[in-house]
Parts: structure tokens; C-alpha cells; sequence
């Protein structure tokens, strides 16, 4: 039986980052951010302000302007992200980790209807 994603989702945080607490980070998540975890699908996100001059994400920003996906594992777990937020933001924001730490930004609107991620 696959291990469920939030299992998969704390595997991959504490390889990449072994000097933080994956249980930490969740708790700030579920106090002050976005996390959604089912059978299926896990996703902590958090409302930002995305300055792509700088590309950096801007926590705590009154006026946000994406969702940041810090960590998704699952069958679509940003797909199901668009379906449960409890609002709307014109973007969002994930960085890939594929040698550098660059942030991609997507419209919503395309996120949801190609519905793939």
C-alpha cells in the first residue's frame, strides 16, 4: 500500500531540509497559513505577495496576490488546492528546486481549467 501523501510530503522535507522540524512547520501552517491533507492529497500554502522584480515571496502582506505552495504530494494536490482555499488569488506560486530556487507563477484561471497539477 503507497504511504499516504502526508507521510511522502514530511519524506521530502526533512531530506531537503534536515536541520528543520517538518512537525514545526506544519503547526505554523495550521495556525496561521493553509494546509489541506486527505487520503490523497497534502498541501500546506500559505497567501503572499509574489514581488517578481525581486522574486521573492512576501509573507504577511496585507494585499496577496497568489497562493505559495510550499509543499504538495498526492494525486493533484494543487489541483484539489484550487478546489478547497477559502478564497481566490490571481496566482499561483511554487518553486521547483531543479538547481536554483526560482519561483513559477501561474494565473489561477489556468490552473483550474487545465486542472492537471
Amino acid at each position: 500500500m503507497p504511504k499516504p501523501p502526508i507521510h511522502r510530503a514530511k519524506e521530502w522535507h526533512d531530506f531537503h531540509y534536515p536541520h528543520s522540524r517538518f512537525e514545526q512547520l506544519l503547526g505554523k501552517y495550521l495556525a496561521e497559513r493553509f494546509v489541506w491533507c486527505s487520503p490523497t492529497e497534502f498541501v500546506m500554502a500559505a497567501a503572499v505577495r509574489h514581488d517578481e522584480e525581486k522574486d521573492e515571496i512576501i509573507f504577511d502582506d496585507p494585499a496577496p496576490d497568489s497562493w505559495f505552495v510550499y509543499l504538495a504530494a498526492g494525486d493533484k494536490p494543487v489541483a484539489r488546492l484550487m478546489d478547497v482555499v477559502p478564497y481566490n488569488l490571481p496566482h499561483v506560486v511554487w518553486c521547483r528546486r531543479k538547481g536554483k530556487s526560482s519561483y513559477r507563477k501561474y494565473k489561477t484561471e489556468r490552473l483550474k481549467r487545465y486542472g492537471r497539477l
